[in-house]
């Protein structure tokens, strides 16, 4: 706890990320269920989203469980569905599938390594005086509904 570590600030940030940034939207509610390892730290957290307008979502964090790794979205809208796994790191192994029309199609995005993203984002950010891609606010942003995932979960959020 004190390291403010558990499933949701290890892994369940890039979820949530994930879920904000393919919404374009900030959940307006949230209700939480978790496992602990250690009093107020979680080993395991599902955190279901209200996203307003009848769109919803699901982010799942975990530190223990089968298969060890394993990240993954899924769209689903009123024309077809968008399926991406391993959208973390595409250099071991990705796919994005695209369902339209009852037609789906495979596509791959490359496999240049995300940190390798970041690092030419800070890059061109600190260098070429480009605008960055995250800016402070949206990780408040984020912290928010970390923060909203462990008050409705029953876990106190992390101190500042």
């Amino acid at each position: 706890l004190d390291l403010a570590g558990g499933a949701s600030m290890d892994t369940g940030c890039y979820a949530v990320s994930l879920a904000r940034h393919l919404s374009g939207r900030e959940p307006r509610e949230v209700s939480a269920t978790m496992k602990v390892v250690a009093p107020e730290v979680d080993r395991f957290m599902q955190a279901e989203l209200d996203l307003g307008d009848g769109a919803t979502g699901r982010v799942t964090a975990s530190l223990w469980g089968w298969p060890l790794f394993k990240m993954s979205a899924r769209v689903v809208g009123s024309e077809g569905e968008l399926r991406a796994f391993n959208p973390v790191a595409p250099q071991f192994f990705h796919r994005l599938t695209v369902v339209e029309k009852g037609r789906s199609r495979v596509e791959k995005l490359g496999d240049k390594p995300t940190y390798l993203c970041q690092l030419e984002a800070f890059f061109d950010a600190v260098v070429e005086g480009k605008p960055f891609p995250t800016p402070p606010s949206d990780s408040v942003k984020n912290m928010e509904v970390i923060d909203a995932i462990y008050r409705a979960a029953g876990l106190k959020p992390r101190a500042t």
